[in-house]
């Protein structure tokens, strides 16, 4: 992420449990397990779930340029689906 400005070091990644309180338009998932999850967490809420099939690049071998190619393909292909998903996002920064 850092290659395309972006500062990921603030990140931390939230589980079902503690976004269960919250209110949400629209979930999107990006693998089945996450779907299934996101589908009964959602049964008595109206909100709206997308699953985008992502490739899961902890299972890809190779050296670290072939696995970093990987990384960059999913993260491409996701801000290609948000871009088209949500057209008022701003462009990212170049560097």
């Amino acid at each position: 992420m850092a290659e395309i400005g972006i500062d990921m070091n603030k990140h931390r990644p939230k589980s079902f449990e503690e976004l269960q309180d919250g209110f949400f338009d629209l979930i999107v998932s990006l693998s089945p397990e996450a779907q299934h999850r996101a589908i009964e967490l959602t049964r008595t809420m109206a909100c709206d779930i997308e699953y985008w099939p992502t490739l899961d690049v902890t299972m890809i071998e190779g050296n670290r340029e072939t696995r970093l190619d990987a990384y960059r393909a999913v993260r491409d292909e996701l801000d290609r689906r948000i871009r088209a998903r949500f057209p008022d996002v701003p462009d990212r920064p170049t560097s």
